[in-house]
């Protein structure tokens, strides 16, 4: 509790390693202590898992890097957990992404982008903060995050779980009963022809 007063791990631990698990975290830094701090509390079981897969991962990884892999990364992945945000190189979100598909890692700790531009299903989805940095969270943003829990022929069914300071309740119970964002084509709008020449060419 004096670690973990969120109980986090404990959350995590009620579907992982078995099945999938996001978490996702307000800034990169805190993607990296989420990860740090599950994986010290995951039972030391969780390292036999998987094994060979594991080590040839961390081998990917610094194959890719010049021999070198984060030190968080090098202590987490034998776990199965890792994180996932802009401050790691292609390669490296590849080859953890691949891992996780392949169900070689079973938590990834990770921020918003993850929702919004990578396909990584999951049975539980655990958004740890209501702020994106120092941004309260928008409808269309928590949707997109929560979306990646039970996704039909991934699993029977997904759940999503909050992590909310009491004083922020209200503008929470106020964001999920709000209307979505409107969303406006760019094509729409772009009456000179240029968007779709440029999606063309490219």
């Amino acid at each position: 509790l004096r670690r973990d007063p969120d109980h986090i791990a404990g959350l995590v631990l009620e579907v992982c390693p078995k099945l999938q698990c996001l978490v996702f975290c307000a800034t990169k830094q805190n993607c990296e202590n989420v990860a740090d701090l599950v994986a010290d509390l995951m039972p030391r079981e969780c390292t036999k898992l998987k094994r060979d897969e594991k080590k040839n991962l961390i081998e990917c990884i610094k194959a890719d890097s010049n021999g070198r892999i984060c030190p968080v990364l090098a202590k987490t992945i034998p776990f199965g957990v890792a994180y996932h945000h802009s401050g790691l190189t292609s390669d490296e979100r590849k080859h953890l992404e691949e891992a996780y598909r392949l169900n070689i890692i079973c938590l990834i700790c990770c921020t918003s982008t993850l929702a919004a531009g990578v396909n990584l299903p999951a049975k539980r989805v655990i958004i740890r903060s209501p702020y994106i940095g120092r941004n309260f969270l928008t409808l269309t943003r928590y949707k997109q995050m929560v979306g990646r829990a039970g996704r039909a022929g991934k699993c029977d069914s997904g759940e999503s779980i909050m992590v909310c300071d009491p004083k922020d309740h209200q503008k929470l119970k106020d964001l999920l009963c709000s209307k979505m964002d409107e969303t406006v084509s760019g094509f729409v709008q772009d009456s000179s022809r240029k968007l779709v020449q440029t999606v063309v060419l490219n």
